[in-house]
């Protein structure tokens, strides 16, 4: 527990105390009148606490309600999951294909869990487990090792790549499928001029090329000395992991179907959908020429986009379109000339003393288009002796 108190020397100091089945321990107090308003300062601090006490003994962590403690709780949770929090990043970027991204990221998040736990392992592995039961079941398949093994980011950095009998094993696999290789024979004897960079991988650009260039334009350029290997890692690489580009647009389905529209005919409902769809589309393209790598881990801020979402302003404002669609002059109901004699012109002004004298004092002059608030007095004095 933590709680912050000032003295009368206008210092913000913390108390920080134990609770256990035996009862409350008093563990220090800190001056933190220095970092007292950065969450990230708190939030290291913190930190410390728990490591001192030991991660396996702290159940939860219970601080001041302030927006600044309810920050770095967050930041602190957030430390353990930033792994899978940058892989996230990574696979929901739309200016790169991410499938050659997925498999290498998964052993990054194990890397870094194990990190965070100092490589203790009775620490590190309930989360290493969870993050391996939710990959062999659903994202266990040869083609994301494959796509591993087909990125010469990866391939050609030693520090980083581990060639493991999974890998070869998908990729192998995966050249077997006639859907995917018309000739799995020679592909596979290709295998070796791309991982010894012999051919057209030899090029001294072709390793600072692959980090800037779009994949299937990299294999294109590089990869006509194993024109086999070259097809399937165009298709592979191509490919996008996650369907976030129609979660996030859900909303917008939401604005359009609405009750007021559901007898609208089908095909104008589509036309609709599509024209505000891809607007938005284009204006999102127009307005993210952004300078950091989709795809680099080191300009992935891990609390951006989950911590304080940003909604970008509507390119169709709703009730316009509800308008223009809806309440346009081609949805007002056109009368005939022979319309009722009930209906009145509401702009007709109606001058009370055309009614006869009904007092001879009356004071005022009406109009159904004057609006009166309910404070306004409306003086309409008569006289009860003229009605004989």
């Amino acid at each position: 527990m933590g709680d912050g108190w000032s003295d009368q020397r206008q210092r913000t100091l913390i108390n920080f105390l134990v609770y256990c089945p035996n009862g409350i321990s008093f563990i220090k107090s800190v001056d933190a009148s220095d970092i007292v308003k950065d969450a990230t300062n708190l939030m290291n601090l913190f930190s410390e606490i728990v490591e001192w006490v030991g991660p396996s003994n702290v159940v939860h962590f219970v601080t001041d309600n302030a927006s600044n403690y309810v920050a770095a709780d967050c930041l602190l949770m957030v430390k353990i999951v930033a792994p899978i929090i940058k892989l996230l990043h990574v696979v929901d970027a739309d200016e790169k294909p991410s499938l050659g991204y997925v498999y290498e990221g998964m052993i990054r998040i194990r890397k870094g869990i194990m990190s965070i736990f100092r490589d203790k392992q009775r620490l590190h592995d309930p989360y290493i487990k969870i993050v391996n039961e939710r990959w062999d079941k659903h994202f266990q398949c040869n083609i994301y090792a494959a796509a591993y093994f087909l990125n010469p980011t990866f391939l050609y950095d030693e520090s980083t790549f581990v060639e493991t009998l999974k890998v070869m094993q998908g990729l192998l696999d995966l050249l077997e499928q006639r859907s995917i290789c018309s000739n799995s024979a020679k592909a596979m004897k290709k295998i070796k001029i791309y991982r010894d960079r012999l051919g057209s991988f030899s090029s001294e650009s072709a390793l600072p090329a692959s980090k800037n260039m779009q994949p299937d334009e990299w294999w294109k350029l590089f990869g006509h000395s194993a024109p086999y290997l070259q097809k399937v890692a165009i298709r592979l690489r191509s490919q996008i992991a996650s369907s976030s580009g129609c979660e996030r647009n859900w909303s917008l389905f939401e604005r359009i179907h609405t009750k007021r529209r559901n007898k609208w005919e089908h095909q104008r409902l589509n036309d609709l959908e599509y024209v505000t769809y891809n607007l938005r589309l284009r204006q999102k393209h127009q307005h993210t020429k952004r300078s950091y790598d989709p795809v680099g881990y080191d300009c992935t801020d891990n609390t951006d986009f989950w911590a304080a979402e940003n909604e970008c302003p509507p390119e169709l404002d709703y009730e316009k379109i509800m308008d223009d669609n809806v309440y346009g002059d081609d949805a007002i109901p056109i009368f005939d000339d022979h319309h009722g004699q009930d209906d009145v012109d509401i702009q007709e002004e109606v001058n009370l003393q055309d009614f006869g004298d009904v007092g001879g004092d009356v004071v005022g002059h009406a109009s159904f288009d004057q609006r009166f608030d309910g404070n306004d007095d409306i003086n309409l004095s008569f006289n009860p002796s003229s009605w004989t």
